[in-house]
């Protein structure tokens, strides 16, 4: 199995920015899987953007359950420097 750790991870999302998709492998209840990165998600997605307050830092994020595997994506409008 592939691990990263967080700098990796912060590395590389900065550099595939506009459409990470993080897929979680060999999940023994995927339908669980997909529920606990569900508020990740919503985190996620009320990141402000600093630019512009009133709108969120990413263009998307969700997680999706594809061919039985659990999916993080998430775009952020290539954004590189908010990887973090």
């Amino acid at each position: 199995m592939l691990r990263y750790d967080e700098a990796d991870l912060v590395a590389y999302v900065a550099e595939h920015s506009s459409g990470v998709a993080l897929a979680l492998d060999d999940t023994s209840d995927e339908v669980a899987a997909v529920a606990a990165l569900r508020p990740a998600v919503r985190e996620i997605s009320r990141i402000p953007h600093p630019l512009e307050p009133d709108s969120p830092l990413p263009n998307g994020c969700t997680v999706l359950h594809e061919d039985g595997v659990p999916v993080f994506h998430l775009d952020m409008k290539d954004e590189t420097q908010y990887a973090e």
